[in-house]
């Protein structure tokens, strides 16, 4: 006597209710890295966007008093900067360095800009006597 068989036993649905759930768990947690590494690259964005900003700012101002310092003027939290003047062996020339950083990420992003700074040598204002 032989039976026709119509659809699937119940070991191979079992096999294949296993195999869409190992599927189904490899792809959400393929989407949460994912998601980990969109927002650690959105955060590197914005780092390198403060720095690019802050060396604008510094170079239009030439302030180079003020050496370090945060962005919650801006409404930033959790960033912040320094800046490092370095003499570079040549007359009136020395090296900006800005770096800007987390401090409230799980992991510390870092960025650095470079840049030269020409300081024009100071006028003597002595006199040793007046011209006729």
């Amino acid at each position: 006597m032989e039976r026709s068989r119509r659809g699937f036993t119940l070991v191979e649905a079992l096999v294949a209710v296993v195999f869409a759930g190992l599927a189904a768990a490899g792809l959400v947690q393929g989407f949460a890295k994912l998601q980990i590494t969109e927002a650690r690259l959105i955060e590197a964005e914005r780092v390198q966007r403060l720095v690019q900003d802050k060396m604008d700012e510094v170079m239009a101002t030439q302030d180079f008093n003020s050496l370090e310092g945060n962005f919650e003027d801006r409404g930033l939290e959790g960033y912040n900067w320094d800046a490092a003047l370095e003499t570079t062996g040549v007359e009136n020339l020395e090296q900006l360095r800005i770096t800007v950083r987390t401090t409230n990420a799980p992991r510390v992003i870092e960025r650095s800009l470079y840049t030269l700074v020409y300081r024009p040598p100071e006028q003597s204002t002595t006199t040793t006597g007046a011209r006729p």
